[in-house]
């Protein structure tokens, strides 16, 4: 049972808007925090857990706020992936309020390194990706990284 300081902090947290700021973090999150940092920040209400057979360490994700948090082999944070009901902002747009394919549009405007294919779009530069639904011109995610997160 969440007492009522915990209900309003998730609250807060799920009206909150993460003000992306290129290849740093957001205004909260800095990449390179310590996994301690960051549950200090967001809190208790994570589900640890492996992502895949690439990933060097295990991810946190926090279900109330719609964000998964990755660390990287020295358990730094390297990457943000929030889903849908997130609120995430870049150069004052709310990126979900964008379809995917007006998404896209925006950030090819802006950036000089990106790759497209049936899955989403990667732009290199700006430390940011989106991934699509495959029936629909809606965006499933929105992944913010590190200028060192697709270092081998």
């Amino acid at each position: 049972m969440l007492s009522p300081l915990e209900k309003e902090s998730i609250e807060i947290f799920s009206q909150k808007v993460y003000k992306y700021i290129r290849l740093q973090g957001t205004e909260e999150i800095k990449f390179g925090s310590t996994r301690q940092v960051v549950r200090g920040i967001l809190g208790n209400d994570f589900k640890e857990f492996i992502r895949n057979e690439f990933a060097e360490n295990s991810s946190d994700f926090y279900s109330e706020k719609n964000v998964f948090v990755e660390y990287d082999a020295s358990n730094v944070c390297d990457a943000l992936e929030f889903s849908r009901g997130a609120k995430v902002e870049y150069l004052d747009k709310r990126l979900f309020e964008f379809s995917y394919s007006g998404l896209v549009d925006f950030f090819i405007g802006i950036s000089t390194n990106f790759d497209q294919d049936d899955f989403g779009a990667t732009f290199y530069d700006l430390g940011f990706g989106a991934s699509k639904n495959s029936e629909t011109d809606e965006i499933e995610t929105v992944i913010l990284f590190s200028s060192s997160y697709w270092d081998e």
